[in-house]
């Protein structure tokens, strides 16, 4: 039986979460009523990261993921369970039955910007899942700051490289004003 879990941040990527949970299949898109997107989740990294705080009135955008049991424990490493992320469970509607969903929020809370290559990481997983443009907006309006190892040269990720192409090959969807 698979697991269910909802992405907010760099996880919206499918193949960022790929690369973690081989298994990760698209359910659906989510909006997730009283939560606020955030990026307030200190790393080690010395940037924030995404997480979604209850907020009435708000709402976080996200997708629905199933995965098999066996990556729920590599997801749970690589997105540091118990080490700066807590999971916890809504219950939702998945193919006409009531499913358990699991998501990480941030025991970790600091002041500070994300890096501009995570910050790009959700925005490009937040137009190729088609969320509401005015969403999609408010991301680009986020504040974030160079990451020393990427613009060094030491920073060459894949991933990294196909986002940067789909800036250049689609600069309506990155306009963000």
């Amino acid at each position: 039986m698979r697991k269910y879990v909802f992405s907010y941040g760099s996880n919206l990527t499918l193949e960022r979460i790929a690369a973690r949970t081989p298994s990760v299949q698209k359910v659906r898109n989510y909006c997730l009523a009283d939560f606020s997107l955030q990026f307030n989740k200190r790393s080690r990294d010395g940037s924030t990261k995404a997480n979604i705080e209850p907020t009435p009135g708000a709402f976080a955008w996200g997708i629905i993921q199933s995965i098999l049991p066996e990556d729920e424990e590599k997801l749970d490493r690589a997105e540091g369970l118990g080490q700066g992320y807590s999971k916890h469970y809504f219950e939702e509607k998945v193919d006409e039955k009531e499913c358990r969903i699991f998501y990480y929020s941030a025991d970790w809370i600091a002041a500070g910007d994300p890096y501009d290559w995570y910050l790009d990481y959700v925005i490009y997983g937040a137009i190729t899942n088609n969320f509401p443009a005015a969403y999609i907006q408010r991301l680009g309006h986020i504040r974030a700051k160079q990451d020393p190892i990427r613009t060094s040269g030491g920073f060459n990720d894949r991933l990294t490289r196909k986002i940067d192409r789909h800036r250049i090959d689609f600069p309506d969807l990155w306009k963000m004003k």
